[in-house]
Formats: C-alpha cells, structure tokens, sequence
C-alpha cells in the first residue's frame, strides 16, 4: 500500500504532486510525504523543521509580542511608552522584509523558513529588537519595583 501510494505520487505532475503534498501535510500536522516522524505516532507527529519555527516563533512571540499589548497596561506613561515601541518595532521588521506585526493584535504571519533565514543572517536585526524593547523594559522594571 505504502510503495502503490509513492508510485501514484512518482506519476504525478509537479502541479498535482505539489497540491498532494500541501494536503498530506496538512491532513497530517506538518508530516512530510515518505519521511518517518521525529516522535512516535502516538506522541506527536511532527517535522524537525516545523518544531524548529514553532520555537523561534514562540521565542519571538514571549520576548516582544507579550510585551507589545496595549490593553494589558493601565499606567498612562507604559501605554504611551508601548504605542512608540510598537510603531518603531514594526517599522523595522518592515523595513527588514518579515512582515511580523506586534501590538494588540498579532497582525502578522509568524516567520516561515525564508523570513527566519533572513531574521537569523541579518546580523543587526534582532540586536535592533532588542534595543528597540529595552527602553519599554526598562520603565516597566521601574515601575514594577519603585526604589
């Protein structure tokens, strides 16, 4: 069944195996065709690649994103201080090329393998973030733990 299965997928065109593959990994949770799984069935089926962004994805998300929601803030100086912060860190991921829009809602698309790249060999980039987010750190330290 399995060898019938990857005959059947050998025969098909580019554009017919393309859309067969989109769908198994879809009907599959991100399993690839004719790859085994990196857990057991039973666990999870997954592909390292898919585990790999869904990391980064969550990194990203818990390091500025958590930090980037206006509503979650009632002192005035924070909200203000996180309208900057998030116009300025969504400008530079913008001018980037990623596409990945913090704030209030989560507006953009979580980074896929090519915008990863991109993230991970522009030097500079996630050093900017960071140095964007620390001023926003900061005050909410501050006013966190007054002296």
């Amino acid at each position: 069944m399995v060898l019938a299965k990857r005959l059947e997928v050998d025969r098909m065109s580019n554009a017919q195996r393309e859309e067969f593959l989109e769908a198994w990994s879809k009907l599959n949770k991100g399993q690839c065709f004719g790859y085994f799984p990196a857990m057991p069935y039973h666990h999870t089926v997954t592909d390292m690649l898919h585990l790999n962004l869904n990391q980064w994805n969550d990194a990203i998300r818990e390091a500025f994103h958590t930090h980037l929601v206006e509503s979650e803030f009632s002192d005035s100086d924070l909200k203000q201080m996180v309208r900057a912060t998030v116009n300025r860190f969504n400008a530079r991921t913008k001018q980037a090329g990623l596409g990945l829009m913090v704030g209030e809602t989560l507006t953009g698309k979580p980074l896929n393998g090519p915008k990863l790249k991109e993230l991970l060999r522009a030097g500079s980039l996630l050093q900017d973030l960071i140095d964007i987010m620390k001023p926003l750190w900061h005050l909410r330290e501050a006013k966190d733990h007054p002296a």
